[in-house]
């Protein structure tokens, strides 16, 4: 009975997360720390010691104190982080990702490719030029099925995808749409057959084509050839659904930025007033921010709040898929803009010597890409404590991008003596 009244405490303390600290000469509360890594068969190190084989796994009933946690597995570059662990706390380490090393690239196109972009659906538009003749094709990264587009004997100086990724609008001698699916080509330079300026597409729904004429605003209805006239003259304007956003200069020392919806008889809302200037572009329109560019300069307004953040040194920038996050930078540093922060709105991932190239979004967004040199790196983001890896290698890298399901990454470059479009595997 009387080992049973000492022992019971103890036996109760410890289920209850209780440990004694021999250093401290006291009883402690313990900590866990949960692990979640891709893959999941790796071995988990705690201190040096191998703990684990596979993931999620929780590390219990560990002492108030800082831990070395490593995670590796063969062929994969390994992941380590010192992690402090607080007494009846939970420390979590979720979207861990392993990423294979020393893995070759696999040409899957020994094409010379101009230009790049990826759509939302895992499909590529690719530029290509073959002698004299220019040519705009998708490539599609589940099939591996190419499907050519366009062919041109002048220079496609530029493409976008657009209405969800389901079209593609191509810059030349003249503008056409094309449709992805069933590869129908409108010309829109004849369509119009009048001396536009600055045309683009409703970014929801490619039948409505917007220009200006003599600086004035006009819709055209693909769908019914209807064309009509708005009583303004912006400097620049974007389109998305039922709302117009315009930049006018309605004096001399502002430019404002205002929205009008198209379906409603109303003036326009004035939102923004910026210091007059006729570089302004209006950049982007999502469901929660407006980006004005002014050359390297980004000015992001809330619609929800009507504030507005000016950004400088953005020669790239690129918004996450929830629209929270904003990764942009320049040829020496590379940085994300988080709006709705508090603290730490501004996190600096990279500030280096060799020229940044450009950077892109993992998904999820738990990681970055970025192009330096001739070095394609991925960073976790996270605002300290990242882990960083070079993931290759490859001369001339020009673009680059990862797939939606996270495991395959594509650039244009060259690897070896080969050049073209590569495929390199980064997880199982």
């Amino acid at each position: 009975m009387a080992v049973f009244l000492i022992v019971l405490p103890l036996i109760i303390l410890s289920a209850t997360g209780y440990r004694f600290n021999s250093k401290k000469n006291l009883l402690q509360k313990t900590g866990i720390i949960f692990l979640e890594t891709k893959p999941k068969n790796v071995n988990v190190y705690l201190n040096s010691q191998l703990v684990e084989q596979s993931t999620p796994v929780r590390l219990k009933y560990l002492l108030p104190n800082k831990y070395e946690i490593t995670v590796s597995k063969e062929g994969y570059f390994p992941w380590q982080k010192k992690i402090d662990v607080y007494d009846g706390q939970t420390t979590f380490l979720q979207y861990v990702r392993l990423f294979k090393n020393n893995i070759q690239p696999e040409l899957l196109m020994p094409d010379e490719i101009i230009g790049m972009k990826k759509n939302n659906d895992d499909k590529l538009g690719l530029v290509k030029k073959n002698g004299e003749l220019w040519f705009l094709s998708v490539y599609d990264l589940n099939s591996k099925i190419e499907k050519q587009l366009f062919e041109s004997p002048s220079e496609i100086k530029k493409f976008e995808f657009v209405d969800n990724g389901n079209g593609i609008l191509v810059y030349g001698a003249d503008i056409w749409l094309v449709d992805i699916s069933g590869g129908e080509k409108i010309n829109l330079t004849e369509k119009i057959k009048a001396d536009f300026k600055n045309l683009k597409v409703d970014e929801l729904n490619s039948n409505f084509v917007f220009y200006l004429l003599k600086g004035q605003l006009f819709r055209l209805n693909l769908a019914t050839n209807e064309t009509s006239g708005f009583p303004y003259f912006p400097l620049d304007y974007f389109v998305r659904g039922d709302e117009c956003y315009l930049l006018a200069n309605d004096s001399l020392n502002n430019i404002f930025l205002k929205r009008f919806g198209l379906a409603e008889d109303k003036l326009p809302e004035s939102l923004l007033s910026l210091p007059a200037s006729d570089e302004y572009l209006l950049a982007s329109v999502n469901d929660n921010f407006v980006i004005i560019r002014q050359n390297d300069k980004l000015v992001v307004w809330d619609k929800a709040t009507g504030a507005s953040e000016l950004i400088k040194g953005a020669d790239f920038y690129e918004w996450d898929s929830r629209q929270e996050e904003l990764l942009f930078g320049n040829d020496w540093e590379l940085w994300s803009y988080r709006p709705k922060e508090k603290d730490d709105k501004y996190i600096l991932f990279s500030r280096t010597g060799e020229e940044i190239k450009g950077a892109f979004w993992y998904q999820p967004e738990t990681h970055i890409f970025y192009l330096v040199a001739d070095k394609i790196k991925i960073v976790e983001n996270l605002i300290s404590n990242r882990v960083t890896n070079d993931l290759m290698q490859a001369a001339e890298i020009k673009f680059a991008g990862v797939n939606k399901k996270g495991d395959k990454l594509y650039f244009v470059g060259q690897s070896g003596k080969d050049v073209g479009l590569f495929e390199l595997d980064l997880l199982d």
